[in-house]
This record gives structure tokens, C-alpha cells and sequence, in this order.
């Protein structure tokens, strides 16, 4: 299915909407003028754990990889926060409230990332096995061992994201 997903501007303002393929085909030779926007959400233990989704070994982007435990492109007429607590639904099964943001911005020149954090104490996952292979807990002493020895088996961007809430936001 082609979706239409929400489009931004360099400061990440929604403005406008675009086909994904036609996105993609702009991207791929170079005339697109706007950035397509990708919402995600770290879900934390009240301990202060991080769940992280692996994401399915089917999937062609980054697989077998941990990533952000739910994300997906913002959709049109969405707000990014809109399209965190939809993706968990969708991606691991749960609702969420959302907690805050945790930070946004332009990791690359064809995307702008808004990340979010949910405080959540289940473990009733479902998870949609076309996107998301398990969820694993892991504590903040064990993730940064993981970006210090085995950083491969992260998606980039979340070590960026969890990074910067433990060097700001977790105190």
C-alpha cells in the first residue's frame, strides 16, 4: 500500500503530505526540498529500564537490529505524537500515554525524528511479527556497554536519542 505521509520543513514543521514511493523517489535522485518525518517511542520501566524492539529479520531496513520500541512515518494529516502512541498499537500491541518528549530533530537530510518516552509496567505485548521480533528490557548500565562493544546491533539514531537522555534528561 502506498500511503501518504506528512512532509516537513527544515525546522520539522508539517507541511504538506507526500505518496512514501514518491518521497522515496525524490530522495533517491535528489529534488526533494522536504523531509519525511518519523515519530518513535522508548517505552521505560518505572525502574528507569529501556524496552527495545528488535526489529523482524523480514523487514529490509536494519533488521535483526534493536531500534526505538515502537516507530513509523508520521502519516498525513498526524501529528508526530498521534503517530507514537498509534505505531505502538499497531507495531507491540499496547496504548500508551505518552511522558514526554525526549528530543527531535534532523538526523540526516531526508528525514526530521521526533522521539518520545512512555512510561509503561505490562508485559501483554503483541507483537506484529512483520515489524518487531521481541522486546527485551535492558538496564542503562547494559545498553551503554552495548554501544561501547557490540554498537552494530543498534539502530544509529536510537543510540543517538538514548544518548542524549542519559546525558540530559536522566538525572
Amino acid at each position: 500500500m502506498d500511503e501518504k505521509i506528512a512532509v516537513v520543513d527544515e525546522l520539522g514543521r508539517i507541511v504538506g503530505s507526500e505518496l512514501r514511493s514518491k518521497m522515496a523517489e525524490m530522495e533517491k535522485s535528489g529534488t526533494n526540498e522536504f523531509r519525511r518525518v518519523i515519530s518513535g517511542v522508548i517505552l521505560f520501566r518505572p525502574n528507569g529500564n529501556i524496552l527495545l524492539a528488535k526489529i523482524a529479520d523480514s523487514k529490509q531496513k536494519f533488521p535483526g537490529k534493536y531500534s526505538f520500541t515502537a516507530c513509523g512515518h508520521v502519516g498525513a494529516g498526524e501529528e508526530p505524537w498521534q503517530t507514537a502512541v498509534r505505531e505502538c498499537k499497531e507495531e507491540i500491541g499496547v496504548d500508551v500515554v505518552l511522558d514526554s518528549l525526549i528530543c527531535y530533530g534532523r538526523p540526516g537530510k531526508k528525514r526530521f525524528n521526533y522521539v518520545y518516552k512512555a512510561i509503561y509496567d505490562g508485559d501483554d505485548f503483541v507483537l506484529d511479527p512483520a515489524e518487531t521480533s521481541e522486546i527485551r528490557e535492558f538496564t542503562i548500565a547494559e545498553l551503554l556497554e552495548m554501544f561501547e562493544n557490540s554498537p552494530d546491533d543498534l539502530v544509529g539514531n536510537l543510540r543517538k536519542s538514548l544518548l542524549y537522555y542519559i546525558d540530559n534528561i536522566n538525572v
